[in-house]
């Protein structure tokens, strides 16, 4: 076992880490980074040689803006002399190594034990673009990105051709939908509801009037309660007893954990802030899941997972493998059925040589040949 500050930063990860900073920021802690967590941390005595190392580090650094001298062209190492990085690393390692010891919250520890390897299966897939993931970030779970990496997540639609499949390959998105109301759904206790659910393609034919209307409308009622439409209430009252008792749970607690079992930090906020956190957060853990499932499934092979992106997992595959895609869809659409949901997650399979001309398709293998054929 070895004790790291940031994954992220990692060139590689063998065997199991226990990454400090994702510990205390799933325990609740916000902070800048390693000396903001220490200092919130540890005692002044404890972080003395620590402090002497970075001054001297900082010591070379200021040489060399004072002198002009552009230090984005040089590793570390060519700037500083061995000695003195190696002081700071050891510090560094100490230090956390101390934070580790200080850490005793068992729910984290144990979420931690299985969220391990999805962060490793996202460290190896964000390598493939130069992307490095701020993998707890979020309060709701969702991947964010280093200030210092390309965000894919904040390019508008019309930039979106700027993510291209490589020669002899194309793109392939599996969208899982309506993923957060199912997730709600079968997050209750009511199993005839979800029974019914389980039977049912497109969720939003529960409902009365314009598909598009109910797709705003249910989540709109979902999470914020503002909804003049009471057939929403109506239908999914499951939806709302889950709800009251998630609050309740927070409420009383100060922490729920959600049902990949992510322990959940509240103080006051509102009850529709609770509930959007606890399905987001399950959502994004179950995207994780599936993003591993899915990244083990293709090695060996010439296609790869390129990323997870909100509700959907964006893969490259080679012309020659376009057959993986069905065999993907049906992966994730029936991954959950033995465990978490005991449903099937219904997918729509989308295609293209770049990320703003994507189609969605149902004849699957017909139109990935004809992807194929334009290239």
């Amino acid at each position: 076992m070895t004790t790291v500050y940031d994954i992220a930063e990692s060139p590689s990860i063998d065997g199991f880490v226990y990454d400090v900073k994702i510990l205390y920021q799933l325990h609740g802690h916000r902070f800048e980074n390693f000396s903001d967590l220490c200092a919130q941390t540890l005692d002044e005595t404890t972080m003395g040689p620590y402090k002497q190392a970075v001054n001297v580090l900082h010591g070379h650094f200021q040489s060399y803006i004072e002198c002009g001298i552009d230090m984005s062209r040089y590793a570390v190492s060519e700037l500083v002399p061995a000695n003195t990085l190696s002081a700071f690393k050891d510090e560094k390692a100490h230090l956390t190594e101390r934070l580790l010891s200080r850490f005793h919250d068992e729910p984290v520890l144990a979420f931690y034990e299985q969220f391990f390897e999805r962060v490793r299966c996202l460290h190896e897939v964000g390598k493939h673009l130069g992307l490095k993931f701020n993998f707890v970030g979020s309060k709701t779970g969702r991947l964010s990105f280093k200030r210092s990496t390309f965000n894919p997540y904040t390019l508008p639609k019309q930039k979106r051709d700027c993510i291209v499949a490589r020669p002899s390959h194309h793109l392939c998105q599996f969208d899982l939908k309506a993923s957060q109301p199912r997730m709600a759904i079968f997050s209750t206790d009511d199993y005839a509801f979800r029974d019914r659910v389980k039977e049912i393609q497109d969720i939003y034919s529960l409902f009365e009037g314009d598909r598009e209307h109910n797709k705003i409308g249910l989540l709109r009622w979902m999470f914020s309660d503002q909804s003049i439409d009471t057939q929403y209430a109506r239908v999914c009252a499951p939806i709302t007893k889950l709800k009251r008792r998630i609050c309740e749970d927070a409420y009383r607690d100060g922490c729920l954990c959600n049902r990949f079992h992510r322990p959940l930090r509240f103080t006051d906020e509102a009850p529709n802030v609770i509930f959007q956190r606890y399905v987001s957060s399950t959502e994004a853990d179950a995207l994780y899941e599936l993003v591993q499932v899915v990244h083990e499934r293709l090695k060996g092979t010439r296609s790869r997972v390129l990323l997870p992106f909100f509700d959907a997992i964006l893969c490259e595959f080679h012309d020659d493998e376009r057959h993986l895609a069905g065999t993907i869809q049906e992966l994730i659409e029936n991954h959950f059925a033995d465990h978490v949901f005991f449903a099937r997650l219904p997918v729509e399979v989308k295609v293209g040589p770049d990320y703003a001309h994507m189609e969605s398709q149902h004849g699957i293998h017909d139109k990935l040949q004809r992807t194929t054929e334009n290239h």
